[in-house]
C-alpha cells in the first residue's frame, strides 16, 4: 500500500525528493492508537490524505499537562506461572492517563505484561525487562495492565510506583 500510494504521489508531483516523498506520507498519515510506538508516522498511510495534503489534526496530549499521582500496583514477586492477570486503574475525571514502571521482568518472549485501554485495546505489550518506563498515554481515565505467563521460568513481575494524568 505504501508503495502504491508513493507511486501515486510520485507520478503527481515528479520533482519531488525522497525527503519530500516520505515527509508526505508520514505527516497525512491517519492515527491510530496502537501504531503509535510502532512506526514512525504513529499511524497508518491514507492516499487521499496524501494525494490532497490534509494533515489529521494532532491528538497528542500537552507534556507540560501531565501530573504525578502516587499509585501502586504490582504483580506478584515472583509472577505465577501458566496464569492470566488483570489490575484495572482508573482515576475519575482523567481525559489521558499512562502508568510508570519502577520495574518489569518478565521472561523474554514467553510471558508479557500488557498495557491496555479501558475498552481492552493493547496500547503497547512487553516481555524480558525494563525499568524506570512511562507507557504511552491512553484517552480516558483507566488503564489496565494484563500479565499472561506461560508454564515455564518466571521472572519479577511489574512494579508500578505512579500514574501520570491530564485532568484539564
Amino acid at each position: 500500500h505504501v508503495a502504491g500510494i508513493a507511486a501515486l504521489l510520485w507520478s503527481a508531483n515528479p520533482t519531488w525528493t525522497f525527503s519530500d516523498l516520505k515527509q508526505r506520507l508520514i505527516s497525512t498519515s491517519q492515527p491510530v492508537q496502537s501504531l503509535r510506538t510502532k512506526v514512525m508516522a504513529k499511524g497508518r498511510v491514507n492516499a487521499y490524505n496524501a494525494y490532497h495534503n490534509i494533515v489529521p489534526p494532532s491528538q497528542e496530549p500537552d507534556e507540560k499537562l501531565w501530573k504525578d499521582v502516587s499509585r501502586v500496583v504490582e504483580s506478584d514477586h515472583p509472577y505465577k506461572v501458566s496464569s492470566e492477570q488483570v489490575f484495572t486503574i482508573n482515576y475519575p475525571g482523567a481525559k489521558f492517563i499512562r502508568v510508570h514502571f519502577e520495574k518489569i521482568d518478565f521472561e523474554e518472549g514467553y510471558d508479557f505484561v500488557m498495557v491496555e485501554s479501558g475498552t481492552r485495546e493493547i496500547v503497547e505489550s512487553f516481555t524480558g525487562k525494563k525499568s524506570d518506563f512511562t507507557s504511552d498515554y491512553l484517552v480516558g481515565d483507566t488503564a489496565v495492565i494484563h500479565i499472561k505467563s506461560d508454564e515455564s521460568a518466571v521472572g519479577f513481575g511489574f512494579k508500578i510506583d505512579r500514574i501520570q494524568v491530564i485532568t484539564e
